[in-house]
């Protein structure tokens, strides 16, 4: 299982047509949306997602652009935050999908239907921000440990963007969210971009 991506080969048509891949994680995730016609669909077989998968869908696609719409439960929302290392490592531009009515894929393309599933698609953000998000809500910022604690689950992930300017600009948003000086963020950046592991592609 983990050296092949469910549905990939109804979906490598698709994929290059479309330009980008959307990647979830259960069979019936995958089946529904390709039986309502969105064909660019491809699950990880039920199992965590592997580097083989991740370098087998990068062969199909020039440019790897990849959407991430793993369930929303907390186990899924776990296997987002693994997905987006091994996607960034192959190369991919990886935005995040988060369905508002916290309902799985294929829960929401049989109630609202495969129109409204694509309208949801111009919804996706970047991994970065993400990232922010998810950490900001985890920890209680209007205390100061709490803001401590988020930037330290978030610096390590900008300092490793390759796109300096956008880099900055999220350090700017940081700074303005958790209602800290800008300057003491950039400080802490340079500092983990210093000890940083090798910068990724996909921002």
């Amino acid at each position: 299982k983990g050296r092949n991506l469910y549905a990939l080969a109804h979906a490598k048509n698709e994929i290059r047509n479309l330009g980008f891949a959307i990647l979830v994680e259960g069979y019936l995730d995958c089946i529904i949306p390709h039986q309502e016609g969105i064909g660019n669909v491809v699950a990880s077989l039920g199992t965590a997602l592997t580097d083989s998968q991740v370098r087998l869908l990068r062969r199909y696609m020039d440019k790897p652009n990849i959407v991430v719409n793993f369930d929303p439960d907390a186990a899924g929302q776990t296997a987002t935050m693994r997905s987006i290392e091994m996607l960034l490592v192959e190369g991919f531009k990886v935005n995040i999908l988060r369905v508002p009515s916290d309902e799985d894929p294929d829960e929401y393309v049989r109630a609202h239907g495969a129109d409204e599933f694509r309208a949801l698609l111009k919804t996706t953000q970047p991994y970065i921000e993400y990232i922010i998000d998810r950490s900001l809500a985890a920890h209680d910022t209007t205390r100061p440990a709490g803001k401590v604690a988020a930037i330290n689950d978030i610096l390590p992930h900008l300092a490793r963007m390759r796109d300096k300017v956008a880099r900055a600009d999220y350090a700017d948003q940081l700074a303005d969210r958790l209602k800290i000086s800008l300057g003491a963020v950039r400080e802490e950046l340079k500092r983990t971009a210093t000890a940083r592991r090798p910068a990724l592609d996909g921002q």
